[in-house]
């Protein structure tokens, strides 16, 4: 609070000046308009698509309501159909540049094996798992609908749905309006303790001749 007082009182002692006022007026104006000179490529890269909604619903509430297994079977289905993929890439049987230059008729085979023959295997390596990468995330458009729309409702038609924890209410419950009912807590102690209590008293303040304490 102190802290921010003691900047609060900076900046107007500072704007009463000329130079500071017109340094406080450039700020205001560069961080105004910030969002507007922003990088096209950092605005396009960071856009929510139409589908990062779905893939949101799908990680996050349908996930919490479906049974713990359906994050492990989304999860292995992908990794069954990418890590081939993977594979194939970095092992050069997939060649991208092949299928995207020479049947497309722009460079000939022979120019294409001659161009690879000069190519260095880190730069290849590098270059397959960039397009592995693109790959992978063009692969939510294939993906999430599939877990949407056909591999959550498979879950619900089973009745396959994350078990309740033990001190919540059913859904049948709550439709009917039922609640838990909940004990009250006896008051004071135990009967049978206060009367093993009192023996104990009663056998220690006895007396030991057998004669009755005086009333």
């Amino acid at each position: 609070m102190f802290r921010l007082s003691s900047q609060r009182l900076l900046f107007h002692r500072l704007s009463q000046t000329k130079l500071g006022s017109e340094v406080l007026a450039q700020t205001r104006s560069e961080m105004r308009h910030l969002e507007r000179k922003d990088n096209a490529l950092m605005r396009f890269m960071s856009r929510r698509r139409p589908i990062d909604y779905l893939a949101i619903e799908v990680d996050g509430p349908v996930t919490k309501e479906l049974h713990p297994s359906f994050r492990h079977v989304k999860n292995g289905i992908t990794c069954i159909v990418f890590v081939p993929f993977v594979v194939l890439l970095v092992a050069g049987y997939l060649q991208p540049t092949y299928y995207l230059l020479v049947p497309t008729g722009l460079v000939p085979y022979d120019h294409y094996v001659r161009m690879w023959s000069f190519s260095n295997w880190a730069v290849v390596l590098a270059g397959q798992l960039f397009f592995a990468l693109v790959m992978y995330d063009l692969s939510v458009y294939a993906r999430y609908p599939f877990f949407a729309y056909v591999l959550a409702p498979a879950y619900r038609k089973l009745g396959w749905f994350r078990p309740p924890p033990a001190a919540s209410l059913t859904i049948e419950q709550l439709k009917t309006g039922a609640s838990r009912r909940v004990h009250a807590r006896p008051l004071g102690r135990p009967l049978g303790e206060v009367q093993r209590q009192r023996k104990a008293a009663a056998a220690a303040t006895a007396d030991p001749f057998g004669r009755t304490p005086r009333s």
